[in-house]
């Protein structure tokens, strides 16, 4: 049974002291018909039915008009952000937007207002309502990213857990088949805290069977929707990054681009600094992602020697479970995760009590960077002359090349390789006054090769 509803025409078309703006102003056919009055009374302008809802919404009881779940949405300022809408439930703030609230509007009127004139409005008009009740509502400013059970206050994310020291017999099995351990619970207890060095990332390495996906599981649950599972993105994932804007640890389960974390892309990921966002309909931000990067895969990162490549990752390599697994391990691991969470917290502030970044192993790192190079050196020694004064047509290096490295990530991978041993794609002027482009400091050891078909010279 629907319920009627009463409102009276605002005199002053202000609300929380701010002047009702940005509003699509009637038109000349609905000022005529206001003016005649229609029915005997006034009619509503669009203004103004926008200023009653913002009201309305300002002061919405959800659970008393009977909306099924109660909902109830804020305003909350971020640093580096726009204003963004949120919905909040038990203390707890998930990422929302203007149209969530215009939904629920829209079901109100629909389920509990009569044929009232200021509730005839259309979607577009109730879209609006919400958008002025967005711009006008004072935010909520920075709430803790992370609170535990029992903590109050609001929150991006309450943990279901307290904040307890204890035994964690069942983690403790886990991260002793685990290297760099520690690492990895100082990376855990980093997400827990707003202001960790956010460059590095974890790569955990395994063949299957040694829990990757029970870690992976426990995080999903425990960190609720300030976690995301991706996959890497492909070349025409424009949107890819406006996914992951409000996460807070990102994973990647089975990565097999094994590359992807020394793309330019993830690099500004990772870099702290303001990224271009692109969202559907031609709208483009530029913000800071406050994620934090793990990979789980059964391969082995394409890591360079570069320090940036070497500083930044969390190289952890597990070993399968030796015996029976119990069927309920992962419900045992998840008694155990108030205390595991603990341990990670404590061993961070341990290792970083300034905010620094995580101390690790390189040991694997150097192994891998030295197996990745090593294949590039034996394949450069054996098909190419090396020499100041040696040269090679970029048509001729690509065949030979492309014979071998049948990826393009391969292919960039032994590009930049040869840039650091200072072979470079060099240009010259030729007796045709056209440019040439030629690399330096190489040449093929068999004879140039010529005359192959589907080439493209434009590609070094």
């Amino acid at each position: 049974m629907r319920t009627e509803r009463t409102t009276e025409i605002p005199q002053s078309l202000t609300w929380k002291g701010r002047t009702v703006d940005n509003v699509t102003p009637i038109g000349p056919r609905q000022k005529k018909k206001q003016s005649k009055g229609g029915d005997g009374g006034d009619k509503l302008t669009q203004a103004q039915r926008q200023l009653i809802l913002a009201d309305w919404v300002d002061g919405l009881n959800c659970e008393a008009i009977g909306l099924e779940p109660p909902r109830q949405f804020a305003v909350l300022l971020r640093e580096d952000e726009e204003r963004l809408v949120v919905e909040v439930s038990n203390g707890e703030i998930t990422a929302s937007d203007v149209s969530a609230v215009a939904s629920m509007i829209a079901q109100a009127v629909r389920l509990h207002c009569t044929d009232n004139e200021l509730w005839q409005m259309s979607d577009s008009q109730i879209v609006q309502a919400a958008s002025f009740w967005a711009r006008s509502t004072k935010g909520i400013s920075n709430p803790p990213r992370y609170g535990w059970q029992g903590d109050d206050g609001l929150v991006m994310r309450r943990l279901p857990f307290e904040m307890k020291g204890g035994d964690t017999p069942i983690w403790d099995e886990l991260m002793s088949r685990i290297t760099n351990a520690e690492a990895l619970m100082a990376f855990i207890g980093s997400i827990l805290v707003e202001g960790s060095d956010m460059q590095q990332y974890v790569w955990l390495h395994g063949q299957g069977g040694e829990g990757k996906g029970a870690l992976c599981r426990f995080l999903a649950k425990a960190l609720g929707h300030t976690y995301s599972s991706q996959q890497t993105p492909g070349i025409n994932d424009r949107f890819w990054t406006w996914g992951m804007r409000h996460n807070r640890l990102v994973v990647f389960p089975d990565c097999n681009n094994t590359s992807f974390v020394t793309s330019g892309l993830f690099k500004s990921l990772t870099g702290d600094d303001p990224i271009r966002i692109e969202i559907k309909g031609g709208r483009v931000l530029h913000q800071r992602i406050r994620a934090k990067f793990m990979f789980l895969s059964n391969e082995r990162p394409d890591l360079s020697s570069e320090i940036a490549d070497r500083r930044r990752i969390i190289y952890c390599s597990a070993k399968a479970f030796d015996g029976k697994v119990n069927p309920k391990y992962e419900t045992l691991l998840w008694k155990e995760g108030g205390q595991f969470l603990t341990k990670c917290l404590e061993t961070y502030y341990r290792m970083c009590p300034e905010g620094e970044p995580i101390d690790c192993s390189a040991a694997d790192i150097d192994e891998i960077i030295a197996a990745n190079e090593d294949h590039f050196e034996t394949f450069l020694q054996s098909n190419f002359y090396i020499g100041p004064a040696q040269e090679c047509t970029r048509v001729a290096f690509l065949n030979r090349v492309s014979e071998r490295f049948k990826k393009r990530s391969e292919q960039k991978a032994f590009r930049e390789y040869l840039a650091r041993k200072g072979i470079v794609v060099k240009a010259r002027a030729n007796a045709a006054g056209n440019v040439d482009r030629y690399w330096s400091g190489i040449r093929l050891r068999e004879a140039v090769l010529s005359g192959l078909v589907g080439v493209d010279p434009n590609i070094s």
